[in-house]
């Protein structure tokens, strides 16, 4: 009896391999970039705390703040995996760790929320020094650029 599978194993591996080749290997997740970088505070490192990245339609990349104010960015997914490309609204979230079960924070609050931060970032490949400057509380913060929230859109939205 003929079968085709017998007399054309060749073509159908081929056929597989196109196969993977088009659907790709990945996790499923929009392709992530290894981004890190130092926070500021004024013109010293900032010691402590977390960066956000946090994309219009994507999840958000977090890093620890180290001693040395330099951070590594990751999505959870694996780490130091990145953000993905695109815009995000950054904050920073900072608090005196000296004193357990107190929130005093380090930084102005202004950079904790992603309504209001001034900070931005735009992602478009890897990048190992970005650099991110936030004000001492003693001074004013700057404004944040205004962000209608009284219709029905995102705020997080540009599209």
């Amino acid at each position: 009896m003929y079968t085709g599978i017998r007399r054309y194993p060749i073509a159908l591996l081929l056929v597989a391999l196109a196969t993977l080749l088009i659907t790709g290997c990945g996790d499923g997740l929009p392709r992530r970039y290894p981004i890190s970088g130092q926070v500021l505070l004024g013109e010293e490192p900032l010691g402590s705390g977390f960066v956000r990245f946090v994309p219009p339609n994507a999840r958000p990349a977090t890093g620890r703040i180290g001693p040395d104010g330099r951070f590594t960015l990751t999505t959870g997914q694996k780490p130091g995996d990145g953000a993905v490309a695109g815009q995000h609204v950054v904050t920073v979230i900072a608090y005196d760790e000296s004193r357990p079960g107190t929130f005093t924070s380090l930084i102005p609050e202004i950079y904790n929320d992603p309504r209001r931060t001034p900070l931005r970032a735009t992602v478009t490949g890897p990048n190992d020094n970005v650099v991110l400057r936030v004000e001492p509380i003693s001074q004013e913060a700057p404004a944040a650029t205004p962000i209608d929230t009284s219709g029905d859109e995102d705020p997080m939205n540009w599209e």
